[in-house]
Parts: structure tokens; sequence; C-alpha cells
């Protein structure tokens, strides 16, 4: 086991990964274990009854053969019945004949540690904002129509404000109860007490905020960031459906990119896309209309890597 937090921290590179995001989940009731020979920490979710366990490595690193024998040594260990595995990895769109190549090979070396392909726990691809070039340069990048729309918000008065509070917190958990919860099925799965877990514990790190575009003193959209190493990262959003003549959650989006770029980073994960291969991701109870609004930002679209269950 690693004894030092700030050490694995400094070992992983998604915030899943984190110290912050184990202890979320453990106060949610999953036994969490990090290795020492591979940085890398499981989530075990157990049958109260039979005791059986089930593992859950969410964005660790790209698999390997040692790192899949040691995972089956752990469910071993630990009685799991399997261990699902949804590595951070991922190619851009259209995929090269290179990255083709390479999803093989990982397949190949997945297959030969007896796993199987398993039902994501995330979206099927994402889009990443790179965000090293100049502010006059990505606002140019961005498409006419999203610029004009981020002119549209600024005409009609939209402020927007960086909020690490716990008010900020509890109106941004407004809004997402009462205008995305009930329409979006993936949504209801966070409840009230879940997100403020949530924000007790990651949020304690630091590097989560929220952000806030307001007309006045009335909310209008709200987003959820969590920022860790150098990679800004856009789990959750809201906003309200009365307003979208104001076109705030464009300029809310704009205004996030320039957060990261003050906070340091280089990239802005988007979190949630369609996989332009497969055709029933798209539905009105899936991410097409997450994934409409993430594509007008200038961001590469990027196909994540699939799930797999390895059984040990």
């Amino acid at each position: 086991m690693i004894d030092s937090e700030l050490n694995f921290n400094s070992l992983v590179n998604h915030p899943l990964q984190s110290v912050e995001w184990g202890e979320f989940n453990r106060s949610l009731g999953y036994e969490v274990v990090r290795s020492a020979d591979f940085p890398l920490q499981t989530l075990i979710c157990r049958e109260p009854r039979s005791g059986l366990g089930f593992g859950y490595v969410p964005k660790g690193p790209r698999p390997t053969a040692d790192q899949l024998d040691a995972m089956r040594q752990l469910a071993r260990a630990h009685n799991c019945l399997a261990i699902k595995i949804e590595p951070d990895v991922s190619w851009a769109f259209p995929l090269s004949h290179f990255d083709e190549e390479d999803g093989r090979i990982l397949e190949c070396t997945l297959k030969e540690s007896g796993a199987r392909p398993a039902k994501r726990m995330f979206p099927p691809a994402t889009f990443v904002i790179d965000l090293r070039d100049d502010e006059e340069l990505l606002l140019k990048r961005l498409p006419r129509m999203t610029r004009y729309n981020i002119g549209v918000a600024r005409r009609h008065g939209i402020t927007v404000e960086c909020d690490q509070s716990d008010q900020g917190f509890e109106e941004f958990l407004s809004l997402f109860q009462s205008e995305v919860a009930p329409r979006m099925p993936v949504a209801q799965q966070h409840s009230p007490e879940h997100l403020r877990t949530f924000w007790r514990t990651v949020g304690a790190s630091g590097w989560t905020y929220v952000l806030k575009a307001k007309l006045g003193d009335e909310l209008i959209a709200a987003m959820l960031l969590m920022k860790f190493k150098d990679r800004l990262y856009y789990p959750y959003g809201a906003s309200h459906r009365k307003n979208t003549s104001l076109k705030a959650p464009t300029m809310l989006m704009w205004e996030a990119i320039r957060q990261g770029k003050m906070l340091g980073c280089t990239d802005f994960d988007l979190w949630t896309a369609i996989d332009c291969d497969q055709a029933d991701e798209v539905g009105p109870h899936t991410y097409e209309g997450v994934h409409r609004f993430a594509s007008r930002f200038g961001g590469q679209w990027r196909k994540l890597m699939p799930a797999w269950d390895l059984v040990p």
C-alpha cells in the first residue's frame, strides 16, 4: 500500500484516481484499495450477505499484461467476482490507422488476460480543448455563431463569477436538481446527498469550482469544474430552460475556458460526447444534447477506450 496520500496523487493522472475521489467513494460505502506496485486505485462494492465484491477502476492508466495480472491477484485477495476497468485512454476522431492498430493491440492484451467487454460507466467519448494558445486565438477558433452568442449574453447583462464556497455549491445543486435531474435519467443517479458528499470530500481538496452565470441576482446557469494537475474537467452543468434566449450557457463555457487558462491548465476535458461509430448512443435519453453543446467550443473529439471486466 502507499502510505503518502500526496505521493499517490503525484503518480496518477486523473481525478477519479485521486485520494480525494477514493475517500468520497469510501464515504458512500465502497472499500478503497490503493496499490503500490502500480499507481492504481480500486473501488470495491460488496454484497453484504455473500461477502462477494465487485471492483471498479475508473480512469486508471493504460493497461499492461503485468498490471492486469496484479489486478487479478487483487480480485482474488479481496474476494471479488470481477474488476471493471475503464482506463484513461482515448483516440482522436477520425481514428488514424495507427490509432486503430493501437486499439487492436490493447484489445488483444485484455483478451489474453481473460478480460471481456463490459458495459460502460462513462460516456463513450469526450471533447478536449487545448488551452495552450492565447485567449484571442482560442476565441477566434470558436464557430462564428458561438462567438455571436457570447456577445448576446453580454448584451443581456449576463455576468459570470467563480465560487468555491458551500453556498455557491448549494446554489448550483438547487439548479441542477430542478432543471437537469428531471430531464436526464443519468443525472437522477446523483442525489442531492450524493453530490453534497462529493463536495465535502473532493471539494475539500481546493480543486473544485462552481462557475455561475447570473442576470442580476438570479442564477441562470452554473457548472461544476474540477482541476487536477494541468487539466480542467467539466463533469456537471445546469441551466434554466426558460431563459434560453439569454445564451448564458455559451458565455459560461467561454468563461470556463478562460478560468482554465488562469488556473494554468493546458487542457479542458468536457467529459461527455457521443461515439460517432455507435449510432445507438444517440437518442433522447443519452448525451445528444450535451454533445451538441460541447461541440461548439473548438475541442478535439476523442473516442474513449471501452470498459472491460477482468475475471480472476
